[in-house]
């Protein structure tokens, strides 16, 4: 928590927006969840964002999640509503704003290639699916994570919508190749790697990587060098934390305030960064 990007993103919304709010990030342990949240109650906060590891944890301790958290069994985001602790999870719905308002992608009828089976691929493998896709083939290390969102994504795939494993063959003859995994971020073993050989992809495919830090990940780099339309996490993160303000505030949020904030600390400090 302590390397977050939110108070960034949120206290230049509310400067923004001219309101009279402050955004603070707080280290709380596993151990000290419960009584986080029963200082939340007390203190009146509008609201407060969740990360790993309590995406999970949280949500037998909340008054009420949305059918969507329940789905995942995960909450991202707490409003407060008539002293009401309300959690959801909107990591998967902010990607397919990103996609369509930032990055002009539209996944109605495309075919999608998902690496990783962490808890934000299948927040955005439920939302994609609910978005128009054809297909979505999933690819991962482990069987057990393949199973988990295969069954998860065989409740509610609307009809119609392909769900199967791929291989990383699948790349090739995908519209839209989505990096939930953190290969690549800056500050881990994985830093310069790559999750697959771009040469597996081509002009006429999209990628998008969940990493957001470094701003210019070696996978975007490898992708841009390649002719490959590509973009990094920002426009998701940044996303997340619009729904949340608006969620919070009532307020439009003033979406392009907030990237050109969490731009600028990136490029002048930079962190790792994978949105989770």
């Amino acid at each position: 928590m302590r390397h977050s990007l939110s108070p960034v993103l949120f206290n230049s919304a509310f400067a923004a927006a001219g309101l009279d709010c402050v955004y603070l990030a707080m280290e709380v342990g596993p151990e000290s969840l419960a009584h986080a949240i029963m200082g939340l109650r007390a203190l009146g906060a509008i609201g407060i964002s969740v990360t790993m590891p309590h995406k999970e944890k949280i949500v037998p301790l909340l008054d009420e999640v949305t059918p969507m958290a329940r789905l995942l069994k995960s909450v991202n985001v707490v409003r407060t509503v008539d002293g009401n602790l309300i959690g959801d999870t909107t990591d998967g719905t902010a990607l397919v704003m990103a996609l369509r308002d930032s990055h002009g992608v539209r996944l109605e009828g495309a075919k999608v290639a998902m690496l990783g089976t962490g808890s934000a691929a299948r927040s955005v493998a439920v939302a994609i699916c609910g978005s128009g896709i054809a297909s979505v083939e999933l690819i991962g290390r482990s069987d057990s994570g393949y199973v988990e969102m295969a069954n998860l994504l065989s409740g509610f795939a609307p009809l119609g919508v392909k769900v199967s494993r791929g291989d990383l063959g699948s790349i090739g003859r995908c519209d839209v190749v989505i990096n939930a995994t953190s290969v690549g971020m800056s500050g881990t073993a994985s830093e310069g790697e790559l999750p697959f050989p771009i040469e597996l992809m081509g002009s006429g495919q999209f990628l998008y990587d969940l990493v957001y830090s470094p701003l210019e990940t070696p996978l975007v780099k490898a992708a841009s060098s390649a002719g490959v339309r590509c973009a990094n996490g920002v426009s998701m993160l940044t996303q997340i934390a619009a729904l949340a303000f608006t969620d919070w505030t009532g307020e439009t949020a003033p979406v392009e305030s907030m990237r050109a904030a969490v731009e600028a600390a990136l490029a002048e400090r930079g962190r790792p960064g994978l949105v989770e």
